[in-house]
């Protein structure tokens, strides 16, 4: 009891990864704005309102 125990960690983290992981972001943000969008678009607009509120 009160012992610390020291845990080192080593995560390396290359250039074509980190550009990997955003590219799979930005296409995922993309998608699901396109998808809102689209949804969106197709809304009769006073449909959507009176939805609102």
């Amino acid at each position: 009891t009160g012992g610390t125990t020291t845990i080192h960690l080593h995560a390396p983290v290359s250039a074509s990864n980190l550009l990997l992981g955003m590219g799979f972001a930005v296409i995922g943000g993309l998608i699901a704005g396109a998808v809102g969008g689209w949804r969106a678009a197709r809304l009769r607009p006073a449909r959507a309102l009176a939805d609102i509120g």
